[in-house]
């Protein structure tokens, strides 16, 4: 019996190695090969965090989440609207265009809706999607407080949080002005400062409709 159990092992061994072995074998690669990276997803991501979002295209596809969710924006067609809610906080819809990777007067004045949550560079040399945010982020402000006062200190809060996202926005398409990037996107050396006026202009305009939604939303929370 011992002898006949040896002997069987050595055969499978044996068609093993010559199976292994034959013309047909195929060894694995030294690395897995990594197919490059051709389409770009956007981080939609929120506070407070896990919120149900419905994102929509205007040719109407549509997709529901929880955030964060990176999403194929560029699989919609344009405008792109991501609107969040939840129990006891007010409704946020945002609509994201595509943008370039010109400096942010240039992409104001070209009509692009930046705020400070999806104000990053972004290119269609990218690749695919490239030319939206990577990340836009949605915020969502409470409707219910226990007294005038609570509501008042918590939206307060916010608006000095907004004010000053906008501060730092501002101050670095200021900064493109002073570093000449509006005269290296194209903008003659005379059409520079119309540029630098007229696109400050409307995001000091962007940042006062922010300013006023927010004022409104205390004024119309909810106090039991």
């Amino acid at each position: 019996m011992e002898k006949s159990r040896i002997g069987l092992l050595s055969l499978l061994v044996a068609l093993c190695v010559a199976g292994c072995g034959g013309p047909h074998s195929r060894p694995l690669p030294d690395k897995p090969p990594v197919a490059p990276r051709v389409a770009f997803e956007t981080l939609i991501s929120s506070d407070p965090d896990a919120l149900r979002c419905n994102v929509t295209g205007k040719a109407g596809a549509a997709m529901t989440i929880t955030t964060p969710r990176l999403v194929p924006l560029y699989r919609f067609k344009r405008p792109a609207t991501i609107r969040c809610f939840a129990q006891g906080y007010w409704t946020e819809q945002v609509t994201v265009l595509p943008g370039t990777k010109q400096p942010l007067l240039i992409r104001a004045l070209e009509g692009e809706m930046i705020t400070p949550a999806n104000a990053s560079v972004r290119g269609k040399v990218l690749g695919r999607g490239g030319d939206f945010p990577r990340e836009v982020k949605v915020t969502l402000r409470r409707d219910v407080f226990e007294s005038a006062t609570d509501r008042d200190t918590y939206y307060a809060e916010q608006l000095n949080r907004i004010t000053e996202d906008w501060a730092t926005l501002l101050g670095r398409a200021e900064a493109e002005c002073a570093s000449g990037a509006v005269s290296q996107a194209g903008a003659s050396a005379v059409a520079k400062p119309t540029i630098c006026r007229n696109g400050l202009h409307r995001l000091i305009g962007l940042r006062s409709a922010e300013l006023r939604r927010i004022e409104l939303q205390r004024r119309r929370s909810r106090i039991p």
